[in-house]
């Protein structure tokens, strides 16, 4: 393996973000406690009969015991899994699951806290387990250093139609990004829908409220709103922003500015979103914002948390954010009282175009197949099983839900390792606020029923606990059920980078992203004018930024 590219398979991780987020009032015919399931215990649920396993391709049983290794994140701190009694990451209800109902043994070697560091120890001594789960960089070493199996032969023979649906027609252009030539050599772990990589306008509901409920759907009316609340409230200012930006991005969209995406740039090159003229528009408004008070002045040194606090303590009204906002500013209630929480509003327009939204890359884990491994269709079949399972068991009426809900209540779900796939939310969203609104509960997986669960202990005892779930998708406008709406109206802009990023990318690592940051950050605070925009561009080329653009331009070009 190469010095460089095993530098760069060590340092480099891929994060993904899950979603969150909502707002509204419950209908008057909102479903009582009654209503809500109650999971039975793990060890009283049923397993698949051998009957059901019989009926055809991956549901079959091994005749004679299957042994295969894995290895695993400690989920109990990275996802929050709760294991019952007795119970850990090597032996729990899905192992167990696993060996009773297709006598197949799952040996987990290891488990790690720092489970990419770990990983690439052992990719580098090659000493491997059959099936695992890497990110893209290490993906991507793996292929170069031919240390994974062809999956063609299995998937043809054990995908089941769920499955193929899930990779062959959701996402089409991900499925074909593990293809290496005629190849296929992973399973996508795949995402949690486009919708949940949009951003939202969060807003205070009581101030809101107060104010009128004016509409908000222009740069204008947002900057009125925001002078209302800091006259209104006595705020020492309008809106937080952090030392890492992440507020000034969310809000990118309301300029048609999509950063941190590469984007076609009308005459036939990929360039960086984050390098795009149009961004000089927007740090001109949020100058003109600083010098004005509307941001703090002090913004500069503030990390996330010392800036939320504001938000929590009822200082300020507004809040550009994520889906997942929500579970954030759920501490509001505690803080300071009923109906003084943010709720999920559109990103305001600059002007009469609607908002899109940036949407990178968004397979992050891909799950694979050592050489060495003697059973390599394991890895469909129980992929096949955690989707039947979770999302199909209940619908099609082989299984009760409360058979189903241990399986992924207390995040039991995030300790299948390798053997699993990300469920879009799109149509969980759509039931919930369904049920909700109708007073009448259908769904179709055992996934959105434990979500209108967490929401109905909202609605029916004031549970602070699953505020966070309701303003996400409990409520018509939550921060989801906006978002379904934007996918149903093509409002998404995908990066033209889509599936492993080039080596010169890799090296860099956030380094340009960090020098736009700080020269971002200058024009905001007026230490710099906004042609330094200019400047600053040309430096990011030299360091870097150029180098990275054509390696960018050499991959994806012409796509």
């Amino acid at each position: 393996m190469k010095g460089k590219k095993f530098v760069a398979l060590i340092t480099v991780i891929f994060l993904m973000v899950v979603a969150i987020g909502g707002c509204s009032t419950p209908s008057d015919s909102s479903p009582s406690a009654t209503d809500q399931a109650t999971a039975t215990p793990a060890d009283q649920t049923k397993g698949t009969t051998s009957e059901e396993l019989a009926e055809g391709g991956w549901m079959t049983p091994y005749p004679e015991p299957v042994t295969v290794t894995i290895v695993n994140n400690d989920v109990t701190t990275s996802s929050g899994t709760q294991f019952p009694e007795g119970e850990d990451v090597y032996n729990n209800m899905w192992t167990k699951a696993w060996k009773r109902d297709f006598n197949i043994e799952v040996k987990t070697l290891w488990v790690s806290s720092d489970y990419t560091t770990k990983l690439n120890l052992a990719i580098a001594a090659q000493d491997l387990p059959d099936i695992f789960y890497c990110d893209n960089v290490q993906f991507q070493q793996l292929v170069e250093a031919d240390l994974l199996q062809d999956l063609n032969e299995v998937y043809e023979e054990y995908a089941s139609p769920k499955l193929r649906k899930m990779l062959e027609q959701d996402d089409p252009d991900i499925f074909a990004t593990i293809h290496i030539g005629d190849k296929l050599m992973a399973i996508p772990r795949l995402h949690y829908g486009y919708e949940c990589m949009t951003y939202f306008m969060w807003i205070k509901k009581n101030w809101m409220e107060e104010a009128g409920s004016p509409e908000i759907k222009t740069l204008d009316q947002f900057e009125d709103l925001m002078e209302t609340f800091m006259e209104k409230y006595d705020s020492p200012y309008a809106m937080p922003l952090s030392k890492n930006l992440e507020q000034f991005f969310y809000m990118a969209p309301t300029w048609h500015v999509y950063p941190k995406i590469w984007l076609d740039d009308g005459a036939g090159k990929i360039v960086y979103g984050s390098t795009m003229p149009e961004m000089k528009n927007m740090l001109a408004k949020w100058a003109e914002w600083y010098k004005e008070g509307i941001l703090r002045p002090d913004f500069a040194t503030l990390d996330f948390d010392t800036m939320e606090a504001d938000v929590l303590n009822g200082v300020v009204g507004v809040q550009p954010g994520e889906n997942w906002y929500s579970w954030t500013i759920a501490d509001t209630l505690k803080n300071t009282g009923e109906g003084t929480w943010l709720e999920a509003y559109d990103l305001p327009s600059v002007d009469d175009k609607p908002v899109k939204y940036p949407i990178p890359f968004p397979n992050s884990v891909n799950n694979v197949v050592t050489k060495q491994c003697e059973h390599p269709e394991v890895l469909i079949k129980l992929i096949d099983y955690y989707v039947y399972l979770l999302n199909e068991s209940v619908a099609n009426g082989d299984k009760k839900i409360e058979e189903v809900l241990p399986f992924t209540e207390n995040n039991m779900h995030h300790c299948t390792g390798p053997f699993k796939v990300e469920f879009r939310s799109y149509d969980d969203v759509k039931e919930v606020v369904a049920a909700v609104k109708t007073g009448k509960p259908e769904f179709s997986s055992g996934y959105v029923y434990n979500y209108y669960n967490e929401v109905m202990k909202w609605y029916n005892s004031k549970d602070p606990t699953a505020l966070g779930r309701t303003l996400q998708m409990g409520q018509e406008r939550s921060s989801l059920n906006l978002a379904v709406g934007y996918v149903d109206r093509n409002l998404l802009i995908k990066s033209k980078l889509w599936g492993v990023s080039p080596q010169a990318l890799l090296d860099y690592g956030t380094n340009l992203d960090e020098l736009l940051a700080v020269g971002f950050t200058k024009i905001i605070m007026n230490e710099e004018p906004v042609d330094y925009f200019d400047q600053l561009i040309e430096e990011w080329k030299a360091a870097g930024g150029e180098e990275v653009t054509i390696a960018v331009n050499e991959m994806y070009g012409g796509k």
